[in-house]
């Protein structure tokens, strides 16, 4: 029967059996699915056939939908008792569910109306196409709660288990697998999958199938959702990769990868479905590789060689993906090793190539380059892939950087023997703010050595001193001025100095007659400076205590003469600048009870009547004599302009001290 009309006046027209029912304008009624015999108007719910009147006049196959709230009780209703019914019909009926249960509101009628069990029974039923239309309603309603809660009472898992593996039907098979992934879609689901035995039967089917590629497009769909199953399974069951491991399935795994390296796809399935298959894969290792079974299991299937091909991959997410995996299997030692001899290279470019691109990708990549970087040999292999790339080790190694080139100053490479010294010389210079690994793998200890990078060098190489001598021997003599550098910023360290002078007198360099001349005049200089600063010290040390609670004058360096070019009070504290005939100077601040002390070399320019100053050295001066060194180096140039005081001087490198602190000098003339 199938109902027409205008406006609110509906008239039934009969329609005779075996012809197209037609609206009054000449259109087609469309059969919809589940529509067999009556079209019914939903405007006409009085004269439907499930009521009492109309329902004796059918049978039970004439009608397999209904309207309102009558409607999933009726086709449920339906699917109960299937022995009137034939399997097309069946069909029919669970496409209608399928097509109705996308509103959320009416998924939850249907699960409480037992669409679920209804559904799992008829995964027995023989004919395929049920089986097929079975599991997607099972797929449909198991994204919420209340449909995976009524797994366990039905069997649903158990029977999707065996149609995955005992169905001749590819799409049979699909269904199945996306039943699963929708049951993962929750931790609840997660757990049932792994109780029930369901990962075992994934784990068996994908043994059986990988590594070989997916031989349709249906088969490809069907291996992306069971991988999506897996990895949910490992990441939030209880036990998840319990059943994962020892049958095989993770090094079959691996070696479907080693078909897929970057640029290759799956040829029966689109690129976006093959790189998001790549990517799951990856994701299932990265989650199984937690466990220390799977993680060997792994490795013993070439994984460190598989996964670092894709380092190189121009996809971001596979790229990603990849070092996710590369992370874990760099916690264990057959990984590192592993890794030290196909791992560096790849390694060392992502790092440098994807820095900016992918920020996130980059801080993982920086975390397995520590992680590897307890294996020694890969620490010292993977510091002369980048012994050029300074801000790269001060990101990942911080200061301890030191310790890892040092090994390579001896290098017979001289371009890599070459830039380990610049990489010393640029950790001995600004050390202090690369804080780099803060788990200290190797340790350090104590940890106050990272507060002096000279100190810390001395300590932890070996020999530094005599290594740095010998290499006046073999660098040619226009690198000797980098030589000089480090030696002298170690040397500040009292120990290394007299190192370097035991090593000088009992083991000095054959070097050539100039070299040997520049060298001695170089200890020479050195100790006269160390000389000069341990009388400056003592000297300051004396005065320091004037009187109860004060500080006392400041004394100048022995040998040298003072000319006092400004003094003055500015905000209650004592300014004052000495220029001393060396090409020193001393500025000093005095507030009473403490004094800030700057020291360093001074340029006059004549042309300009001013007074460049270069500072060498900052330090506070306590009222109990405690002097604390705020900072050091010789790369605060210091600029000047003219007031009503002189010159006011002012530094664009202001971290040695708070940004208010101004210092005035006066004109020369």
């Amino acid at each position: 029967m199938a109902a027409e009309g205008d406006g609110d006046m509906w008239q039934p027209r009969i329609v005779e059996e075996g012809t197209v029912p037609k609206l009054r304008g000449g259109e087609e009624v469309n059969a919809l699915q589940a529509y067999n015999r009556h079209v019914v108007s939903h405007a006409l719910q009085y004269t439907h056939p499930y009521l009492p009147e109309r329902s004796e006049q059918l049978t039970s196959d004439n009608v397999s939908t209904a309207y309102g709230r009558r409607q999933f009780p009726r086709l449920i209703d339906q699917l109960i008792v299937t022995d009137t019914l034939t399997a097309p019909q069946i069909v029919d009926n669970l496409r209608t569910i399928v097509d109705e249960v996308s509103h959320q509101e009416k998924k939850s009628t249907a699960i409480a109306h037992g669409v679920v069990e209804a559904s799992s029974d008829l995964l027995d039923y023989k004919d395929k196409l049920v089986q097929e239309e079975a599991a997607r309603v099972i797929e449909c309603c198991t994204t919420l709660l209340e449909g995976r809660e009524r797994l366990p009472t039905c069997g649903a898992i158990p029977r999707l288990a065996g149609l995955l593996l005992s169905s001749v039907e590819e799409k049979v098979k699909a269904s199945s697998a996306a039943a699963f992934r929708s049951i993962t879609t929750g931790r609840d689901g997660c757990q049932q999958l792994v109780d029930q035995g369901a990962v075992k039967a994934v784990a068996k089917y994908l043994s059986s199938v990988l590594p070989e590629l997916p031989q349709s497009e249906t088969l490809g769909i069907c291996l992306l959702d069971l991988l999506k199953a897996l990895r949910s399974v490992a990441m939030y069951a209880k036990f998840g990769c319990r059943d994962l491991v020892g049958v095989g399935v993770l090094g079959r795994c691996v070696h479907f990868l080693a078909k897929l390296p970057p640029g290759v796809t799956i040829p029966v399935v689109s690129a976006d479905i093959s790189t998001e298959t790549t990517v799951i894969a990856l994701d299932v290792l990265w989650h199984t590789a937690n466990d220390p079974l799977a993680r060997h299991e792994q490795l013993d299937a070439k994984g460190v060689d598989t996964v670092t091909a894709f380092l190189s991959d121009p996809r971001d997410g596979v790229r990603a993906a990849a070092t996710r995996v590369l992370s874990l299997l760099a916690t264990d030692l057959q990984g590192r090793v592993r890794m030290t001899e196909i791992s560096v290279e790849p390694l060392a470019d992502a790092l440098q190539k994807h820095c900016m691109t992918c920020p996130v990708n980059h801080k993982v990549l920086v975390q397995t380059a520590r992680a590897a970087a307890e294996h020694p040999p890969f620490r010292l292999a993977f510091t002369e892939a980048v012994i050029t790339e300074t801000w790269l080790l001060k990101e990942i190694f911080g200061l301890t950087s030191i310790q890892a080139s040092f090994p390579l100053l001896t290098h017979e490479n001289f371009p890599t023997a070459n830039s380990a010294l610049d990489c010393m010389a640029f950790f001995l210079k600004g050390g202090s703010d690369a804080p780099g690994d803060e788990i200290r793998v190797p340790p350090v200890a104590p940890l106050e050595l990272l507060d002096s990078p000279a100190e810390f060098a001395f300590e932890n190489c070996v020999g530094l001193m005599d290594v740095l001598l010998g290499l006046l021997v073999n660098f040619p003599v226009e690198q000797h001025d980098k030589i000089f550098d480090v030696l002298s910023m170690v040397a500040e360290h009292d120990p290394a100095w007299e190192d370097l002078v035991h090593v000088n007198e009992t083991r000095t360099p054959m070097v050539q007659q100039e070299v040997f001349e520049r060298l001695f005049d170089f200890m020479d200089k050195l100790k006269q400076s160390k000389e000069e600063a341990r009388q400056r010290a003592a000297m300051e040390a004396a005065a320091r205590m004037d009187g109860e609670g004060q500080l006392g004058p400041l004394h100048d360096p022995p040998g040298v003469e003072a000319q006092v070019i400004f003094t003055a009070t500015v905000g209650g504290a004592k300014e004052e600048l000495r220029l001393y005939d060396d090409e020193s100077f001393v500025w000093m601040r005095d507030e009473g009870i403490t004094r800030q002390l700057l020291r360093g070399a001074y340029e006059y320019v004549e042309e300009a009547a001013e007074v460049g100053l270069l500072v060498e050295s900052a330090a506070t001066v306590a009222v109990d004599g405690r002097e604390t060194v705020m900072a050091a180096g010789d790369d605060q140039i210091l600029g000047l302009y003219e007031d009503d005081f002189g010159a006011a001087v002012f530094s664009g490198r202001n971290h040695w001290t708070p940004a208010d602190v101004r210092m005035v000098v006066k004109q020369m003339a």
